[in-house]
């Protein structure tokens, strides 16, 4: 037992801290987050009647999870709260598999273990694994695959690759992005051959196949089922009518300035995403110890990144504040009514503008190291003139290929609605090309499309001139593959996934701290500085954490003992946004479906909205909170009171004792 606690002192410390703020969670409280209400429909109904529905509701793939779900209903007895905890113990393994992963890559035992405990601290992560929604069982999946997969890069062992194999199919069935897992490997299998000189088929079928069976296997099962409302909606359905169409557009003007999928894909999910991750991993910065001369000489070793990110950033704030997107923000569990400690005011605002820069060049810094890594600097051409000839050329060649689309596609004529044959067109485009005032209007309109231009074509010129890519024989391959796979995420999360929600995010998170455990693994770290801000960051979300889990689940039981005994859910204020539609979208949706003659791939995309909202006249049931021993207890129309319990305090002291009661009125 020593020596097991000797060789395993890391692994002992994490679980410790786990279950030590499992402890405080408690008890588990039977509520919907959000979406999981489907999830736990699923889930009831294939334990109660054996039969698998996926719910109308499911964009993600969830068949892990609901078995997953229902293995731990079989051994508790179902309930949500038994769901919530199957979540809990997959992201114990998956805390524990990521700790692995970092020693696997040789991060030294103290840094792990940071790094790890920032991986649990993070606000999104672990809000989301005391729910039954899909990101954090597919991340705990994704995390577990690349452990067995950096285990299999260092160690060729073929049953780690068939581990990782099997794990990223499980990823892939319970959120699709896990293809990115697959076309990860992909790539890194494709440098292996060019690299190496050689194939090995057994190790290819070992590291694919079993992935590639659940994913066939998937769509196999959605060919004889077919494919819930809300993946075709949300999903295959923009997918082909818009994306595409502004992702591999057929003329310049989809990515015009002024057209909203430009503005949500480079501006809202782009830089949004990073500044959902940027700010949580703030106190991340503050524990190493920077030596000023250090960062001066990094700063002038870097000197044109830092000024090119520097514009970059200052141009991002200016489109930003332009449209009044807002999109830089701190999650919205600590920053709504379950905030602790901290306050969303001027001063943390002024902090974070300071700190993402600071990311943002780390960041590019890392990026440059990895460029550095694949390509190597080629002769130059040998005449200045013949270089700046060529930027010039390809500069204009895309402003022109702008500017005179019209002309090589001739029936997607910008400013004339009608066909015209292209000779027209290029009278045209040249008269109103040249005139001073159009050029004004041009630049005013799309000068962050003509930007994009200028520096793609730079980035082409240099690419053409300067560099070449080279395959170094000897690099980190688990890296690599990290690397690989935050790339191929946080594209498919931007440019593929339906809107912007800060909780995608979670399923790059933790290759985000892997790579920056690499970047900084010889900067030492001060271990007063890791004490104060890893307690701080785990008060801060275990505090926000339970304040949900208790008010919104109290809430929940309360309303349930409401119905019990008779109530009608629409005449109970909904404790969660998901109480409504986790009562009334099924059948609702069932009707809307029967209406449209049984086809429901014909039902528009708000349909997916549906549920009850005509209330009755008659009573209605506010669900209040009431500090334990106050005098509002003692109101006549109360009906139901539920058993007191305790969140931290919001406000002064430390705890804060309250109960959740039900108030009669009526409604007319």
């Amino acid at each position: 037992m020593k020596n097991f606690l000797k060789n395993n002192s890391g692994l002992v410390f994490i679980s410790l801290i786990f279950w030590t703020s499992f402890l405080l969670i408690l008890p588990l409280r039977d509520i919907s987050l959000a979406d999981d209400f489907a999830y736990i429909q699923t889930v009831q109904k294939l334990v109660q009647t054996g039969t698998l529905k996926v719910s109308e509701w499911a964009g993600a793939s969830i068949l892990f999870q609901i078995f997953w779900g229902s293995l731990f209903s079989k051994i508790f007895g179902f309930s949500i709260k038994t769901l919530i905890f199957s979540n809990v113990v997959l992201f114990y393994f998956a805390t524990l598999a990521f700790y692995k992963t970092l020693k696997t890559v040789k991060i030294k035992e103290l840094n792990s273990i940071i790094f790890t405990l920032f991986l649990l601290s993070f606000p999104w992560v672990f809000g989301f694994a005391y729910s039954f929604m899909s990101d954090v069982f597919y991340m705990s999946l994704s995390l577990i695959a690349v452990y067995f997969y950096s285990k299999a890069f260092t160690q060729k062992t073929y049953l780690y690759y068939i581990l990782g194999s099997l794990f990223a199919g499980l990823a892939f069935i319970n959120r699709q992005i896990g293809i990115s897992i697959v076309i990860g490997l992909l790539f890194l299998f494709i440098y292996k051959l060019i690299s190496e000189k050689k194939i090995n088929l057994k190790e290819i079928l070992c590291a694919f196949g079993p992935a590639l069976i659940f994913i066939a296997g998937y769509y196999l099962w959605i060919s004889r089922v077919g494919m819930p409302f809300a993946q075709y909606a949300f999903f295959t359905l923009p997918l082909k009518e818009e994306t595409f169409k502004y992702v591999f557009p057929s003329t310049i003007k989809y990515i015009s300035v002024t057209n909203k999928y430009h503005t949500e894909y480079l501006i809202q999910r782009g830089v949004g995403y990073f500044s959902v991750i940027a700010v949580p991993l703030i106190p991340l910065l503050l524990v190493f110890k920077f030596n000023l001369k250090r960062i001066i000489k990094i700063i002038m070793g870097n000197l044109k990144l830092v000024v090119v990110v520097s514009l970059i950033f200052a141009l991002f704030l200016k489109v930003d504040f332009d449209l009044k997107q807002r999109f830089i923000n701190l999650p919205n569990m600590i920053l709504g009514r379950d905030k602790l400690l901290f306050v969303w005011n001027v001063w943390w605002k002024k902090i974070f503008y300071f700190f993402t820069p600071v990311w943002i060049v780390i960041f590019a810094i890392m990026v440059k190291k990895v460029i550095h890594t694949f390509f190597e600097k080629r002769k130059p051409l040998r005449k200045i003139y013949s270089r700046i000839l060529l930027l010039i050329l390809l500069i204009s060649f895309g402003f022109l290929f702008y500017k005179f689309e019209r002309v090589l596609f001739p029936y997607e004529f910008y400013f004339v609605p009608k066909p015209t044959y292209p000779i027209i067109g290029v009278g045209m485009a040249i008269k109103k090309a040249f005139s001073f005032p159009t050029i004004v209007e041009t630049f005013r309109e799309t000068w962050l499309v003509l930007l994009i231009i200028v520096s793609i074509t730079f980035m082409l010129y240099k690419l053409i001139v300067d560099i070449r890519i080279k395959f170094p024989r000897k690099i980190n391959l688990p890296i690599f593959f990290v690397i690989l796979l935050f790339i191929f995420h946080y594209v498919i999360t931007v440019f593929f996934a339906y809107g912007f929600w800060d909780e995608y995010a979670i399923s790059f998170v933790p290759f985000v701290l892997i790579g920056l455990s690499y970047f900084f693994k010889d900067v030492k770290m001060s271990v007063a500085r890791v004490v104060i801000f890893t307690t701080l960051s785990l008060l801060l979300i275990v505090g926000a954490t339970r304040n949900r889990v208790q008010l919104e689940g109290t809430k929940w039981e309360t309303a349930n003992k409401l119905i019990e005994n008779g109530v009608d859910p629409i005449r109970i204020s909904d404790p969660t946004w998901s109480w409504q539609p986790y009562w009334f979208f099924e059948n609702s949706f069932a009707q809307e479906v029967k209406n449209s003659g049984g086809d429901k791939y014909k039902l528009g995309r708000d349909k997916l909205g549906i549920y009850r909202t005509n209330i009755p006249p008659g009573d209605y049931y506010n669900l209040e909170e009431v500090p334990v021993g106050s005098g509002k207890l003692s109101n006549p129309n109360i009906v139901y009171s539920s058993e007191p319990f305790w969140i931290f305090n919001r406000s002064q002291g430390l705890f804060e004792y309250l109960q959740i009661v039900a108030v009669k009125t009526t409604h007319e």
